[in-house]
Protein backbone atom coordinates (compact mmCIF):
# COMPACT_ATOMS: atom_id res chain seq x y z
CA UNK A 1 0.00 0.00 0.00
CA UNK A 2 1.63 3.30 -1.20
CA UNK A 3 2.14 6.52 1.54
CA UNK A 4 0.01 9.12 1.38
CA UNK A 5 2.98 11.82 1.53
CA UNK A 6 2.54 15.31 2.77
CA UNK A 7 3.21 16.23 -0.45
CA UNK A 8 0.29 14.78 -2.11
CA UNK A 9 -1.82 15.84 0.45
CA UNK A 10 -0.82 19.53 -0.06
CA UNK A 11 -1.91 18.64 -4.13
CA UNK A 12 -5.41 17.39 -2.89
CA UNK A 13 -6.15 20.46 -1.27
CA UNK A 14 -5.19 22.86 -3.56
CA UNK A 15 -7.36 20.80 -5.94
CA UNK A 16 -10.45 21.17 -3.47
CA UNK A 17 -9.66 24.92 -3.37
CA UNK A 18 -9.60 25.56 -7.14
CA UNK A 19 -12.80 23.41 -7.63
CA UNK A 20 -14.56 25.33 -4.77
CA UNK A 21 -13.02 28.73 -6.44
CA UNK A 22 -14.78 27.32 -10.13
CA UNK A 23 -18.29 26.43 -8.43
CA UNK A 24 -18.43 30.00 -7.43
CA UNK A 25 -19.53 30.00 -3.84
CA UNK A 26 -19.57 32.71 -2.21
CA UNK A 27 -21.08 34.25 1.52
CA UNK A 28 -23.94 35.91 1.15
CA UNK A 29 -25.59 38.51 3.55
CA UNK A 30 -28.53 36.91 5.48
CA UNK A 31 -31.94 38.32 6.04
CA UNK A 32 -34.47 37.33 8.21
CA UNK A 33 -37.49 38.10 7.92
CA UNK A 34 -40.07 38.45 10.44
CA UNK A 35 -44.05 37.89 11.12
CA UNK A 36 -45.57 40.84 9.85
CA UNK A 37 -47.46 42.93 12.04
CA UNK A 38 -51.26 43.13 10.56
CA UNK A 39 -52.73 46.70 11.51
CA UNK A 40 -55.55 46.12 9.48
CA UNK A 41 -57.56 43.82 11.03
CA UNK A 42 -56.77 41.49 7.48
CA UNK A 43 -57.25 37.51 7.40
CA UNK A 44 -53.76 36.25 9.58
CA UNK A 45 -53.40 34.26 6.56
CA UNK A 46 -53.24 37.16 3.94
CA UNK A 47 -50.29 38.45 6.26
CA UNK A 48 -48.50 35.48 6.44
CA UNK A 49 -49.00 35.32 2.30
CA UNK A 50 -47.36 38.36 1.57
CA UNK A 51 -44.35 37.74 3.98
CA UNK A 52 -43.63 34.41 1.84
CA UNK A 53 -43.98 36.36 -1.19
CA UNK A 54 -41.39 38.50 -0.06
CA UNK A 55 -39.25 35.41 1.13
CA UNK A 56 -39.73 34.48 -2.44
CA UNK A 57 -38.56 37.13 -4.23
CA UNK A 58 -35.74 38.16 -2.22
CA UNK A 59 -34.38 34.46 -2.71
CA UNK A 60 -35.06 35.20 -6.60
CA UNK A 61 -32.16 37.87 -6.13
CA UNK A 62 -29.64 35.28 -5.74
CA UNK A 63 -27.67 37.85 -3.29
CA UNK A 64 -28.82 36.86 0.08
CA UNK A 65 -29.41 33.47 2.36
CA UNK A 66 -33.16 33.95 4.01
CA UNK A 67 -32.40 32.63 8.07
CA UNK A 68 -35.10 30.06 8.58
CA UNK A 69 -38.20 31.11 10.47
CA UNK A 70 -37.48 28.09 13.70
CA UNK A 71 -33.57 30.02 14.07
CA UNK A 72 -35.60 33.59 14.02
CA UNK A 73 -37.61 32.18 16.83
CA UNK A 74 -34.15 32.05 19.05
CA UNK A 75 -34.16 36.25 18.66
CA UNK A 76 -35.51 37.43 21.87
CA UNK A 77 -38.97 39.07 22.17
CA UNK A 78 -37.17 42.38 23.96
CA UNK A 79 -34.97 42.39 20.85
CA UNK A 80 -37.71 42.65 18.28
CA UNK A 81 -39.27 44.85 20.81
CA UNK A 82 -36.56 47.41 20.89
CA UNK A 83 -36.02 47.16 17.53
CA UNK A 84 -39.66 47.62 16.10
CA UNK A 85 -39.88 51.27 18.37
CA UNK A 86 -42.52 49.09 20.78
CA UNK A 87 -40.29 49.92 24.11
CA UNK A 88 -37.53 53.25 25.15
CA UNK A 89 -34.23 53.66 23.63
CA UNK A 90 -33.07 52.28 27.06
CA UNK A 91 -33.80 48.64 26.36
CA UNK A 92 -32.29 48.71 22.33
CA UNK A 93 -30.81 45.80 20.82
CA UNK A 94 -27.18 46.49 21.19
CA UNK A 95 -24.87 45.93 17.84
CA UNK A 96 -24.11 42.43 17.38
CA UNK A 97 -26.53 40.65 19.83
CA UNK A 98 -28.37 38.47 16.78
CA UNK A 99 -26.12 35.96 15.18
CA UNK A 100 -28.89 34.72 13.40
CA UNK A 101 -28.84 37.46 10.37
CA UNK A 102 -27.14 40.33 9.37
CA UNK A 103 -29.98 42.12 8.60
CA UNK A 104 -33.86 41.49 9.29
CA UNK A 105 -37.10 42.91 7.79
CA UNK A 106 -39.86 44.27 10.47
CA UNK A 107 -43.07 45.04 8.09
CA UNK A 108 -46.51 46.30 9.37
CA UNK A 109 -49.57 46.16 7.10
CA UNK A 110 -51.32 49.22 7.77
CA UNK A 111 -53.99 49.59 5.16
CA UNK A 112 -55.86 46.41 3.17
CA UNK A 113 -58.85 46.33 1.78
CA UNK A 114 -61.48 48.25 -0.27
CA UNK A 115 -62.14 51.99 0.81
CA UNK A 116 -65.46 53.86 -0.67
CA UNK A 117 -66.21 57.65 -0.62
CA UNK A 118 -68.75 59.62 -1.37
CA UNK A 119 -67.63 62.93 -3.98
CA UNK A 120 -69.85 65.71 -4.39
CA UNK A 121 -69.37 67.01 -8.29
CA UNK A 122 -71.94 69.60 -9.48
CA UNK A 123 -74.00 69.40 -6.30
CA UNK A 124 -74.45 65.62 -7.51
CA UNK A 125 -73.15 63.10 -5.31
CA UNK A 126 -71.32 60.11 -6.47
CA UNK A 127 -69.70 57.39 -5.07
CA UNK A 128 -66.02 56.01 -5.34
CA UNK A 129 -64.18 52.65 -4.69
CA UNK A 130 -60.53 52.37 -4.08
CA UNK A 131 -58.25 49.07 -3.07
CA UNK A 132 -55.61 50.07 -1.74
CA UNK A 133 -52.22 48.08 0.24
CA UNK A 134 -50.09 50.10 2.71
CA UNK A 135 -46.82 48.23 4.92
CA UNK A 136 -44.07 49.96 6.76
CA UNK A 137 -40.86 48.15 6.37
CA UNK A 138 -37.96 48.64 8.68
CA UNK A 139 -34.69 47.25 6.99
CA UNK A 140 -32.36 46.96 10.40
CA UNK A 141 -28.28 46.24 10.50
CA UNK A 142 -27.88 43.36 13.41
CA UNK A 143 -24.80 44.41 13.77
CA UNK A 144 -25.11 47.84 14.35
CA UNK A 145 -28.52 47.83 15.14
CA UNK A 146 -29.11 50.73 12.86
CA UNK A 147 -32.49 51.19 10.37
CA UNK A 148 -30.97 51.41 6.96
CA UNK A 149 -33.94 52.08 5.67
CA UNK A 150 -37.84 53.09 6.97
CA UNK A 151 -40.27 53.40 4.64
CA UNK A 152 -43.58 52.81 3.68
CA UNK A 153 -44.85 51.27 0.49
CA UNK A 154 -48.38 51.87 -0.40
CA UNK A 155 -50.00 50.61 -3.52
CA UNK A 156 -53.59 51.78 -4.45
CA UNK A 157 -56.19 50.71 -7.69
CA UNK A 158 -58.97 52.31 -8.50
CA UNK A 159 -60.53 50.60 -11.85
CA UNK A 160 -60.89 47.07 -10.47
CA UNK A 161 -63.45 44.32 -10.03
CA UNK A 162 -63.96 42.67 -7.03
CA UNK A 163 -65.93 39.63 -5.34
CA UNK A 164 -65.75 39.98 -2.07
CA UNK A 165 -66.27 43.05 0.41
CA UNK A 166 -64.23 44.33 3.12
CA UNK A 167 -61.43 41.84 4.75
CA UNK A 168 -63.29 38.86 2.46
CA UNK A 169 -60.56 38.72 -0.33
CA UNK A 170 -57.54 36.96 -1.33
CA UNK A 171 -54.05 38.28 -2.55
CA UNK A 172 -53.43 34.87 -4.56
CA UNK A 173 -55.39 36.63 -7.27
CA UNK A 174 -56.77 39.49 -9.21
CA UNK A 175 -56.25 43.25 -8.11
CA UNK A 176 -55.11 42.57 -4.36
CA UNK A 177 -52.30 40.32 -5.49
CA UNK A 178 -51.26 42.82 -8.48
CA UNK A 179 -51.03 45.46 -5.33
CA UNK A 180 -49.12 43.52 -3.42
CA UNK A 181 -46.72 42.09 -5.86
CA UNK A 182 -46.00 45.84 -6.96
CA UNK A 183 -45.44 46.19 -2.85
CA UNK A 184 -42.96 43.08 -2.80
CA UNK A 185 -40.83 44.06 -5.80
CA UNK A 186 -40.17 47.56 -4.62
CA UNK A 187 -39.18 46.16 -1.27
CA UNK A 188 -36.65 43.96 -2.92
CA UNK A 189 -35.11 46.03 -5.42
CA UNK A 190 -34.60 48.81 -1.78
CA UNK A 191 -33.16 45.66 -0.08
CA UNK A 192 -30.74 45.42 -2.77
CA UNK A 193 -30.05 48.69 -3.40
CA UNK A 194 -29.01 49.37 0.24
CA UNK A 195 -26.90 46.07 0.51
CA UNK A 196 -25.72 45.50 -2.33
CA UNK A 197 -25.20 48.61 -5.13
CA UNK A 198 -25.28 47.19 -8.50
CA UNK A 199 -21.57 47.23 -9.83
CA UNK A 200 -19.76 46.93 -13.69
CA UNK A 201 -18.10 44.05 -13.86
CA UNK A 202 -17.18 44.15 -17.29
CA UNK A 203 -15.98 47.46 -19.45
CA UNK A 204 -15.08 46.99 -23.26
CA UNK A 205 -15.11 50.29 -25.46
CA UNK A 206 -18.13 51.79 -24.66
CA UNK A 207 -19.81 48.89 -23.66
CA UNK A 208 -20.03 47.46 -19.94
CA UNK A 209 -22.28 44.37 -17.97
CA UNK A 210 -23.54 44.66 -14.77
CA UNK A 211 -24.26 42.03 -12.30
CA UNK A 212 -28.40 42.31 -11.35
CA UNK A 213 -30.42 40.78 -14.04
CA UNK A 214 -34.01 41.92 -14.96
CA UNK A 215 -35.34 42.00 -11.08
CA UNK A 216 -33.34 45.17 -10.84
CA UNK A 217 -32.64 46.91 -14.26
CA UNK A 218 -35.20 47.49 -17.07
CA UNK A 219 -34.54 48.23 -20.93
CA UNK A 220 -33.55 51.46 -22.44
CA UNK A 221 -33.41 53.02 -18.34
CA UNK A 222 -30.71 55.66 -17.61
CA UNK A 223 -28.07 54.79 -14.48
CA UNK A 224 -25.80 57.09 -12.93
CA UNK A 225 -22.27 55.49 -12.48
CA UNK A 226 -20.21 56.69 -9.56
CA UNK A 227 -16.79 55.88 -8.44
CA UNK A 228 -16.33 55.32 -4.51
CA UNK A 229 -13.52 57.40 -2.62
CA UNK A 230 -12.61 57.11 0.93
CA UNK A 231 -14.73 55.08 3.57
CA UNK A 232 -16.33 57.75 6.09
CA UNK A 233 -16.56 56.82 9.53
CA UNK A 234 -17.95 58.25 12.24
CA UNK A 235 -15.88 59.61 14.83
CA UNK A 236 -17.69 59.34 17.97
CA UNK A 237 -19.26 55.56 17.18
CA UNK A 238 -16.65 54.15 14.87
CA UNK A 239 -19.40 53.05 12.78
CA UNK A 240 -18.40 53.15 8.81
CA UNK A 241 -21.99 55.51 7.42
CA UNK A 242 -20.41 54.87 3.95
CA UNK A 243 -18.26 55.98 1.31
CA UNK A 244 -17.79 58.87 -0.54
CA UNK A 245 -18.99 59.18 -4.23
CA UNK A 246 -17.69 61.18 -7.26
CA UNK A 247 -20.15 60.95 -10.65
CA UNK A 248 -18.04 59.94 -13.67
CA UNK A 249 -20.54 58.94 -16.31
CA UNK A 250 -23.94 57.62 -17.06
CA UNK A 251 -25.23 54.53 -19.24
CA UNK A 252 -27.89 53.04 -20.64
CA UNK A 253 -29.63 49.35 -20.45
CA UNK A 254 -29.51 47.92 -23.76
CA UNK A 255 -29.96 44.04 -22.42
CA UNK A 256 -31.60 41.99 -19.76
CA UNK A 257 -31.01 38.47 -18.39
CA UNK A 258 -32.28 36.98 -15.23
CA UNK A 259 -28.96 37.22 -13.39
CA UNK A 260 -26.56 39.88 -15.96
CA UNK A 261 -27.37 43.14 -18.02
CA UNK A 262 -25.99 44.76 -20.40
CA UNK A 263 -25.38 48.60 -21.20
CA UNK A 264 -24.06 51.41 -23.31
CA UNK A 265 -22.22 54.21 -21.89
CA UNK A 266 -23.24 57.66 -23.27
CA UNK A 267 -21.61 60.11 -21.14
CA UNK A 268 -18.63 62.29 -22.91
CA UNK A 269 -15.97 60.60 -21.22
CA UNK A 270 -16.28 57.06 -21.49
CA UNK A 271 -12.52 56.26 -20.13
CA UNK A 272 -13.59 57.58 -16.76
CA UNK A 273 -16.21 54.02 -15.91
CA UNK A 274 -14.05 51.09 -14.37
CA UNK A 275 -14.88 47.84 -13.34
CA UNK A 276 -16.03 48.37 -9.66
CA UNK A 277 -18.12 51.25 -10.04
CA UNK A 278 -21.48 51.44 -8.43
CA UNK A 279 -25.02 52.68 -10.52
CA UNK A 280 -27.42 54.21 -8.88
CA UNK A 281 -30.80 55.35 -11.10
CA UNK A 282 -30.94 58.50 -12.66
CA UNK A 283 -34.13 60.05 -11.53
CA UNK A 284 -35.31 63.44 -13.40
CA UNK A 285 -36.24 66.24 -11.00
CA UNK A 286 -40.05 66.01 -10.95
CA UNK A 287 -42.26 68.72 -12.58
CA UNK A 288 -44.41 70.97 -10.29
CA UNK A 289 -47.75 71.09 -11.39
CA UNK A 290 -49.54 74.30 -12.32
CA UNK A 291 -51.51 76.09 -9.15
CA UNK A 292 -55.11 75.79 -9.87
CA UNK A 293 -56.60 79.41 -10.10
CA UNK A 294 -60.52 79.44 -8.35
CA UNK A 295 -62.93 81.29 -10.02
CA UNK A 296 -65.32 82.81 -8.31
CA UNK A 297 -68.55 81.66 -10.77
Amino acid sequence: MKKFTFGKMVICLLAILISLSQMGICERAKIGIMPFKNKAGIDPKTADTLVDMLITAISKTNKFDIVERTALKDIADEQLLSMSGAVDENSAVKPGQIKAADYLIIGVITEAGEKKSNVAVMGISTGKSELVMAVDIRFIDTTTAQVKFAETFKKSKSDFLIAGKGSAYTISEGPMNELARDIIDEVTRKVMLTVYPPKIVLVSEKNVTLNYGSILFKKDEIWDVYELGEVIIDPDTKEKLGSSETKVGQITITETTEKMSKGTIISDAPEKIKVGNICRKNEPPKKEGKKKIKVPF
